[in-house]
């Protein structure tokens, strides 16, 4: 990395769930949870496609604002023979939980747990949720 550039921020989070079939790298950074979409596919085992469609619908309806919810990182890759660095977005917690309530399966206690894990505020999450209109309530731990 060039002297001049600034050295990346946060830290980088292992998170498997319970049954062990899934692990994710998560970006923790500003107190905060960040995943790209396909992390996010992976982690609710669905398709990328799908998650782009409810980001869309999420920011479409107001729920959450981009600004506040979506950070552009750049990941170094291998392109041919360079490396090359590509800015890919990460969405924060709070846009990870309106995703996974737009499917109607938000998981009250893997998300507290998760949120524990890292030292992210899982009570103040919790209260956000709770105000988005029109969901159901989650699950009870």
């Amino acid at each position: 990395m060039p002297a001049n550039e600034p050295k990346p921020t946060g830290e980088i989070i292992l998170y498997r769930s319970e049954d062990g079939n899934t692990c994710i790298e998560c970006r923790f950074a500003n107190e905060n949870i960040w995943l790209s979409q396909a992390i996010m596919a992976e982690l609710f085992q669905t398709t990328v496609p799908n998650i782009n469609l409810h980001i869309k619908n999420i920011l479409a309806e107001g729920e959450l604002a981009e600004g506040a919810t979506i950070k552009d990182y750049l990941i170094v890759r291998q392109e041919g023979g360079r490396q090359v660095q590509r800015p890919l977005k990460y969405y924060n917690l709070e846009m990870i939980l309106a995703d996974k309530l737009a499917e109607g399966e938000y998981d009250h206690f893997q998300a507290r747990r998760l949120a524990a894990e890292t030292g992210a505020d899982a009570k103040a999450f919790d209260e956000a949720v709770k105000k988005l209109p029109g969901r159901k309530p989650y699950k009870k731990a």
